[in-house]
């Protein structure tokens, strides 16, 4: 992993120091996010947002190295209705919200299809470290029972459910197309490390889920150098 970052930002250091010509813009849009892995038919995804501030740097033909900063919100919920608790056959679900700060650093290409349109294709690495985040829990026969907790806590033995780590490190998929300053695009982000490690609090054992997300966005271009 230290070898893959390492070769990561000696290459976004190269290509900044060749850019030619730099494009500033911003970024928004819907998440569809859920966790992914083994285990998963318990899964559903959760609906949230995205917001960026992103860098186009030229350094070769129609090729561009794009770092940014995201505010970007994953999670997903997780529901089970065959589990015993409080003497009654009960269901329950949990709700998995977890906020990053990430920063991508993605390769584009961007094909000029007439004056004012061209298609964008990007990929690349990103990394994330978790701001906040909290998991609530819901019975669905026992409401007073209900309760939330820290996401991003740390392991202990009096804890009870599951403790995201707070760094994430995965890939990113995009693309849009360019209208002028304008974007549009969808992109994919899925992760290359399981969110936690903390088995022993697990209701499903040895589960190892994921991050991924579809991003829809739209941007604007508003500084050009």
């Amino acid at each position: 992993m230290k070898k893959q970052l390492t070769l990561i930002i000696a290459t976004a250091a190269l290509a900044v120091s060749t850019a030619t010509a730099q494009d500033f813009g911003v970024r928004a849009g819907a998440n569809i996010a859920k966790w992914v892995g083994d285990a998963n038919e318990h899964v559903d995804q959760r609906t949230c947002f995205n917001v960026a501030i992103i860098a186009d740097l030229n350094f070769h033909k129609d090729f561009y190295f794009r770092p940014g900063v995201m505010y970007n919100q994953k999670g997903g919920r997780y529901w089970n209705d065959v589990y015993t608790e409080f003497g009654v056959h009960e269901g329950h679900d949990f709700f998995y919200n977890q906020n990053y700060l990430e920063f991508p650093l993605c390769v584009a290409y961007k094909r000029k299809m007439s004056q004012n349109v061209s298609i964008d294709f990007q990929t690349g690495a990103y990394i994330a470290f978790g701001i906040h985040g909290k998991t609530k829990v819901e019975y669905k026969k026992s409401p007073e029972h209900n309760f939330e907790y820290d996401m991003f806590r740390k392991c202990g033995e009096e804890m009870i459910g599951t403790q995201a780590k707070r760094f994430d490190f995965g890939w990113n998929l995009a693309l849009g197309v360019n209208f002028k300053k304008y974007y549009l695009g969808v992109g994919y982000d899925i992760g290359l490390m399981p969110i936690h490690d903390c088995h022993e609090f697990m209701i499903i054992d040895h589960w190892k889920p994921h991050n991924s997300c579809v991003m829809i966005n739209l941007g604007y271009y508003f500084l050009s150098l």
